[in-house]
């Protein structure tokens, strides 16, 4: 910070300058920068570089925005989301600073495509290196609500590329109470996250091994992206289709980006935790809509005549063709030839099937209702993490499942089922997942019970004994030491300030 700092030239002119203010100012936008940086090195994945936007226009730390209500159109000064809130003077005072360090590589920035690009230079990120990989307490609280729609042609149907996609777009936000309640709700919920430490339980070689493939189970959402910063833990809540009753799930915790197979390593605080999701949320929210409750036992079992419940392998195909359907909107979805092959059905087959299975809520499927079933998704996903956080526990959701640590699984359950009633009026099951080891990782679930069934002998293996015992840091272990090193310095702290008031009072 100091060498960023002294390479800073002074004012020209001190005339009508806040020294002071301008200091401050310039700090907090190099804090910014490097931690955008440091976070960038030490992510894992297909992570993207980090943008330094070069023109005035990107910037703006404060802007008039309009925002409407059914009555009203109310104008407040604010920054616009889409704008940087800093002083693009400051900004580039201080990305000059940087590069005449040599602490950054710089790709300029291509009109229409994407803004100048940065990266850690090899000094910058020697010095990274020397850091470590430690945690960090997050001063600022995200609540960030977000109001999304895609564009449109002039018929009003959705403007598609030829392989299918939608071009995406924020809107301003409604001035509702609603979206008050909202926010408030969020930063209680990410309040609470970023006093914990979640890790992955990996050595360093598996820890860059965690891939993201195609074949993977992960969300193709654009709010989740192939690659994890560890400090990305503070959840978006996201709206679609311009419409604050549909979508509003929550976005962008990096325990979300990771494929299933991973998940079970996730640790909170150390702790071992286990995975619990709903049983075919989707499907019984709509049966509640029409007034009904799911009676079947599993409600992806659409009639095949072999059907091996829970350990079918087409239930991973229909689950997600299920999903894709709920929330086709726009009737586009149709199952592809890989998907037609695995169940041995082709599109209209498989949708006969479905109608047969789900007759009273097949017309629900690929109609408005499939978002707005997953507006009711994300507030019930909000009462489950409220109700957790008021008994301190941390509840990760994933959409349609919440991690916890593993002692927590009662407390989750009833929580799931709680919610589930309030919202629906209906009962839900819920199934859980299981906990892996870092000996576990890359396994199947199937894979890993027939290790656990195996009963190795009495032979002790010393060298294995022995690095078992005096294995080397990895790089998570390091991550978690930093952090129980601050909670301890923090209760330390605690007790101190408390004696030293004891004192003063006496």
């Amino acid at each position: 910070m100091k060498k960023i700092e002294q390479n800073i030239p002074p004012p020209k002119s001190k005339r009508g300058v806040n020294l002071e203010d301008r200091n401050n100012k310039i700090r907090e936008i190099t804090i910014q920068v490097i931690s955008a940086l440091y976070q960038y090195h030490f992510s894992l994945g297909n992570v993207e570089r980090v943008s330094f936007p070069r023109k005035t226009d990107s910037f703006s730390v404060k802007a008039k925005v309009k925002t409407e209500t059914k009555t009203e159109t109310e104008t407040k000064i604010e920054t616009p989301p889409n704008l940087i809130p800093f002083s693009f003077k400051y900004s580039t005072v201080v990305f000059n600073s940087i590069a005449k360090l040599d602490w950054i590589d710089v790709i300029p920035g291509e009109k229409g495509r994407y803004y100048t690009l940065i990266t850690p230079s090899k000094e910058l990120t020697e010095k990274f290196n020397e850091i470590g990989f430690i945690w960090m307490p997050q001063s600022d609280i995200h609540s960030h609500i977000e109001l999304k729609d895609v564009e449109r042609d002039e018929y009003g149907e959705v403007v598609r590329s030829k392989r299918g996609k939608t071009t995406k777009f924020r809107l301003p936000l409604p001035n509702e109470p609603i979206i008050d309640e909202h926010r408030k709700n969020l930063h209680t919920i990410n309040y609470f996250i970023k006093q914990n430490c979640i890790t992955l339980d990996l050595s360093d070689k598996d820890l860059q091994n965690v891939t993201f493939k195609s074949g993977d189970n992960i969300s193709k959402n654009k709010e989740e992206g192939e690659f994890i910063n560890f400090h990305s833990i503070q959840l978006s809540r996201i709206f679609a289709r311009g419409s604050i009753e549909k979508g509003g799930r929550f976005y962008r915790g990096w325990w979300q980006n990771i494929p299933s197979i991973h998940r079970p390593h996730i640790r909170i605080n150390g702790y071992k935790t286990i995975e619990v999701d709903f049983s075919g949320i989707g499907i019984r929210i709509l049966y509640s809509y029409v007034g009904r409750e799911l009676t079947k036992e599993d409600p992806y079992d659409i009639g095949f005549d072999d059907w091996q419940g829970l350990k079918d392998k087409r239930r991973k195909t229909i689950k997600k063709a299920f999903n894709a359907l709920i929330n086709d909107e726009d009737k586009v979805y149709k199952l592809n030839k890989e998907n037609q092959e695995t169940l041995g059905v082709n599109h209209d087959e498989f949708i006969n099937m479905v109608e047969k299975s789900h007759p009273h809520i097949i017309r629900l499927f690929q109609s408005e209702s499939g978002l707005k079933a997953q507006f009711d998704d994300s507030r019930i996903a909000e009462k489950v993490m409220l109700m957790l956080v008021n008994d301190g526990i941390l509840a990760l959701p994933i959409h349609d499942s919440f991690i916890v640590r593993a002692g927590y699984i009662p407390h989750l359950n009833q929580a799931m089922k709680q919610a589930f009633k309030e919202i629906t009026g209906q009962s839900i099951t819920v199934n859980v997942e299981m906990i892996k080891n870092s000996e576990h990782f890359g396994l199947t679930k199937d894979e890993v019970i027939k290790l656990s069934n195996h009963i190795p002998s009495n032979t002790i293996n010393g060298a294995s004994l022995r690095e078992s015992i005096f294995k080397p840091e990895t790089q998570m272990e390091k991550y978690l030491g930093s952090y129980d090193s601050y909670m301890v310095d923090k209760v330390i702290k605690f007790k101190v300030d408390k004696v030293d008031k004891v004192d003063k009072s006496t």
